[in-house]
């Protein structure tokens, strides 16, 4: 009989496909899955991915509306959903308990359970919105120092991510494996299955479709993209994904909202270059971006931030380190001026290596290697 896991998602099942459904629907593999997501409120901002099927259930726990926007009532929402967390605890029995982010630690603090993994895919404290806030701020680090305590392994999406937060709170490296971000097998790249909404602006105009596919938020620059835009000819952007920030209204910028992940390999295929215009601050510097892998299975021209954690795509995609730079390639990818000098075979390689499924077997032999530890003390 397979071990259970209780698998706690601080986004929605249905938000953008990211590391967390990635990984969920892996260990699904090995355990008997159980996720917990987060309800969201706010269903615009959903890209209706509802993959997932070898995982045995899949349950929305639900926020008190509003209380949350607020430190004051933070622990009446806790003990709400602390309640909803017991009652699947009691139900389904987990071995172990997955949780995807320090915020949804006070859920879990008051139940009993043993065998807690930590995947820490980003520096949470560096989120604006806690990073500006003093008490937030505070209080999370509270949370995410007392997680990394109890949990029985921490993992981390990138090495600088790994190196900050380990020296932040004292961890125990014998406690902890960095496990990078990862490719999917590839889906459909047959434009036929898109929605005309989608194909409608990919039409034939004599501009350059360059595309980005993700979440937009506040480390997201838009001053480049309207300085390019200015620079080089018969250009439009095209964006894809959940919006946290207002998209500038500007000629040749359209944004066309969440899109399922089972569209992703079509809409690239049809784009000419695909980038991640990204400012480089401390919270980037930590995100090892699950985009860049599937921009690189694309074998479409891509334009990068150059950063620590970007360096090993560099022969794969171009990277830059300022605007003027990713306005010159930009240019030249365009005029046909700039190409990778790659073979297939090596892109190929790079792929096969960064499967979810390799990373799953990384995790699951960590996983068991605690556990025995555990069971040895």
């Amino acid at each position: 009989m397979k071990q259970r896991i209780l698998y706690v998602m601080h986004i929605s099942w249905r938000w953008a496909k990211q590391r967390p459904h990635f990984l969920a629907e892996e260990l699904s593999k090995d355990y008997d899955v159980i996720v917990l997501y987060r309800f969201s409120y706010r269903r615009r901002r959903l890209s209706g991915n509802l993959g997932g099927s070898t995982i045995s259930h899949r349950l929305p726990y639900f926020s008190l509306p509003f209380l949350n926007r607020s430190m004051k009532f933070q622990e009446i929402d806790s003990i709400f959903i602390s309640l909803q967390l017991f009652l699947v605890k009691y139900i389904y029995r987990p071995s172990i308990v997955w949780l995807t982010s320090p915020s949804v630690y006070p859920y879990i603090k008051r139940l009993r359970f043993a065998n807690v993994v930590y995947d820490c895919m980003d520096d949470f404290l560096e989120f604006p919105k806690i990073r500006n806030v003093e008490s937030r701020r505070d209080y999370f680090a509270k949370q995410e120092r007392e997680l990394c305590a109890r949990a029985m392994l921490t993992i981390f999406s990138s090495n600088y991510l790994s190196n900050k937060v380990t020296c932040r709170y004292g961890l125990e490296r014998q406690k902890t494996v960095v496990v990078n971000n990862g490719i999917a097998s590839p889906t459909t790249d047959i434009e036929e299955g898109l929605p005309g909404s989608i194909l409608s602006l990919f039409e034939p105009n004599g501009r350059g479709k360059i595309v980005y596919i993700g979440t937009i938020s506040e480390w997201f620059n838009f001053d480049l993209i309207i300085s390019s835009l200015n620079s080089v000819k018969d250009i439009d952007y095209i964006l894809f994904g959940p919006a946290e920030v207002m998209i500038p209204e500007v000629s040749h910028l359209a944004y066309y909202g969440p899109v399922a992940h089972e569209y992703v390999s079509a809409i690239m295929n049809m784009s000419d270059v695909m980038i991640m215009p990204f400012i480089v601050n401390e919270l980037v510097r930590s995100v090892d971006p699950v985009k860049v892998y599937e921009y690189i299975s694309s074998g479409k021209p891509s334009l990068i931030p150059e950063y620590g954690e970007t360096l090993k795509f560099k022969q794969f995609v171009h990277l830059y380190s300022s605007s003027e730079e990713y306005i010159k390639k930009l240019t030249e990818i365009l005029n046909g001026q700039l190409a990778l000098d790659v073979a297939e075979s090596d892109r190929m390689r790079f792929l096969q290596e960064a499967r979810w499924s390799n990373k799953r077997k990384v995790i699951v032999q960590e996983i068991r290697k605690r556990l025995k530890e555990l069971e040895e003390t």
